[in-house]
């Protein structure tokens, strides 16, 4: 199997033309089959934040093109990195069925996608909402997504329920919904294959791994690609251009392997401002809410006999939209063709409160943020406010 050219209008950047490496190409036709190439196309990268810029309509899969497309120029243009190379130990990321060893570009072309058929539709509104239906064990959800996890799998689950890492709860439903393709013919490698990348990167800290490099790429990569296209929909003070950055990529190889360099340095300011003034914009941080709310009324119509506990129940909310979807399945999966005209609440008006290092406070802050959402609204009135919040970890800020 040989690379495949291909070309998409990205928005704000133009027709790009990349190639599809052989195994991502494999990787992408089989999971196709079960509508995640629809999936990619459909879904909106910004999720809820749709509802609020209207024309806020680019895609997962012009983020993943667009990961695609800097992979093959860092793997032509900035040779010194590697990722034309061949891996000495794979650790057992090869598909017997391919005739090479997937190089690591290979490799962080197929984690694009890979990282990807995990998300809700409606993104972050409803993972938090997802969260909190898994800590709090709600129709025994979390019983039910251990069930269709393997033993190293559910370790994972539970250090991302401790942390409240709800930005990553996403990679839990891939892993689970990889499991249930099994039973295809041929599927068991390409399965074992994704799960065990997705595995090596979810613990991309492991200092033995001698993949490290290659996931701190991707992250480099990914940062670049979502900061390019969201960029566009914030009020920012700069204008990033993807040509001068392609073009430049022999003099920055250094710099994207190196956290301390100015060019990563720079990208991490521009994710900063990013941050304030698109991703926790308070009227941002509100429509998040509103939807996991409309999406908590929509579940609270499920008769209370629908266990969660079973895996197949599970998968109705987890798989891509089918042509005839259950009911569980358009909660989940599928976004509101309008949610409002215009928002619901006073946009001019907003009570926008930052705590920082808020881990030296730990039992002051809110442990499950939907919760603490849920329980400040009541205290309220439902009808008086509207209340959303968030923890970037990182940082250690609460808004």
């Amino acid at each position: 199997m040989e690379a495949q050219g291909i070309s998409y209008n990205i928005s704000g950047q133009g027709i790009l033309r990349t190639f599809m490496y052989p195994h991502t190409i494999k990787v992408y036709n089989f999971l196709s089959k079960y509508n995640y190439s629809s999936k990619f196309h459909s879904t909106k990268q910004l999720g809820a934040l749709q509802y609020l810029l209207k024309g806020a309509h680019h895609t997962r899969y012009e983020y993943i093109f667009l990961q695609w497309t800097l992979i093959d120029q860092i793997k032509n243009n900035a040779k010194g990195i590697g990722l034309n190379s061949n891996i000495n130990n794979c650790e057992g990321l090869k598909l017997e069925s391919m005739d090479e060893t997937p190089t690591p570009a290979e490799l962080l072309q197929c984690l694009a996608v890979l990282t990807n058929i995990g998300h809700f539709p409606d993104t972050f509104a409803t993972s938090k909402l997802w969260m909190h239906m898994i800590q709090k064990n709600i129709r025994e959800l979390k019983t039910g997504i251990k069930k269709g996890l393997l033993k190293n799998e559910r370790v994972l689950l539970d250090e991302i329920i401790k942390n409240n890492n709800y930005y990553e709860i996403h990679f839990i439903n891939a892993l689970f919904s990889l499991g249930r393709y099994g039973r295809a013919e041929g599927a068991s490698e390409i399965i074992d294959f994704l799960k065990k990348l997705l595995l090596k990167y979810m613990n991309s800290d492991n200092e033995s791994d001698n993949l490290k490099k290659y996931w701190e790429v991707y992250k480099v990569i990914r940062r670049i690609s979502y900061i390019l296209l969201d960029s566009n929909y914030a009020p920012i003070p700069f204008d990033l251009d993807l040509s001068s950055i392609l073009l430049n990529l022999g003099d920055y190889q250094e710099a994207i392997i190196s956290k301390d360099s100015n060019f990563q340095h720079a990208f991490e300011q521009m994710n900063s401002v990013l941050e304030t003034s698109l991703y926790l914009e308070p009227n941002s941080m509100l429509v998040s809410t509103y939807r996991g709310l409309d999406i908590y009324n929509e579940l609270k119509k499920v008769p209370s006999s629908v266990k969660f506990d079973k895996i197949s129940v599970i998968n109705e909310m987890l798989q891509p939209n089918n042509d005839n979807p259950s009911e569980l399945n358009v909660i989940f999966q599928r976004s509101k063709d309008l949610l409002f005209t215009t928002p619901t609440w006073d946009t001019k008006h907003l009570l926008d409160l930052t705590y920082s290092e808020v881990e030296y406070n730990p039992n002051a802050f809110p442990f499950d943020l939907w919760e603490f959402e849920q329980n400040t609204m009541q205290s309220i009135g439902y009808n008086n406010c509207l209340v959303s919040a968030a923890i970037l970890q990182k940082e250690n800020h609460l808004n």
